[in-house]
């Protein structure tokens, strides 16, 4: 059993949590912010544009690759979700969900590392999904444990998790994470791995600071 298996139920509760969104108010931009509700926060939030995606995506990558250098991390944006598997033998390709698509997919072959990102989401939905990935790209390879168990699948969800709260709130945008929360808490109910890697991250101090939206 790998990581790759979990990801069906991920993509109902992110497709969940984006349908609850509603437009950010800036002219600029037309993608979704994670709530309407960010526009009462004390600083004015920063508009996720396509071009801070691919900024952000750039910049953490080569910070992955400087951490890890004899790692390739590669990110993909595509339609489905998943990174391209066409080169990697059928024996080799991870399990893989039962939907044809989802928000995002880690998986690595040796030192190759791939992220799939979904380009049908919304900018701040596919920068948590990244973000996301991300952590289980960076556990991965920091634990070098083989993801074929429950307690290790809780492991590397923990971690995807934290990373989607720390991305984001280092990169100040509390909507990516206000996000990662509402889809770490649609996914709870779906599944043991999800209800305990949330219970693990209750207790750390971004999960509480963006446990509950500022009021109206």
């Amino acid at each position: 059993m790998g990581q790759a298996k979990i990801k069906g139920d991920k993509q109902k509760a992110l497709e969940a949590a984006a349908k609850q969104q509603e437009p950010l108010v800036t002219p600029t931009t037309e993608e979704m912010a994670a709530s309407a509700d960010v526009r009462n926060l004390e600083t004015t939030p920063t508009s996720i544009t396509e071009e801070l995606l691919q900024n952000l995506v750039r910049k953490h990558s080569d910070i992955f690759m400087s951490r890890f250098p004899k790692i390739q991390l590669r990110v993909f944006r595509t339609w489905s979700g998943r990174p391209p598997m066409d080169d990697v033998s059928e024996e080799l390709r991870p399990f893989l969900p039962d939907a044809p698509t989802v928000s995002g997919l880690f998986f690595n072959i040796g030192k190759d590392y791939r992220i799939g990102i979904n380009k049908n989401y919304t900018t701040p939905a596919q920068l948590m999904a990244f973000f996301h990935e991300y952590g289980h790209a960076w556990y991965r390879r920091e634990a070098n444990e083989q993801i074929d168990n429950t307690d290790a699948l809780i492991r590397t969800e923990t971690a995807a998790l934290l990373s989607s709260l720390r991305l984001a709130d280092a990169e100040g945008l509390p909507e990516v994470a206000y996000l990662a929360v509402d889809a770490a808490r649609t996914a709870a109910p779906m599944g043991t791995v999800y209800q305990k890697a949330m219970d693990k991250v209750q207790t750390d101090p971004l999960w509480i600071k963006y446990s509950q939206r500022p009021s109206a």
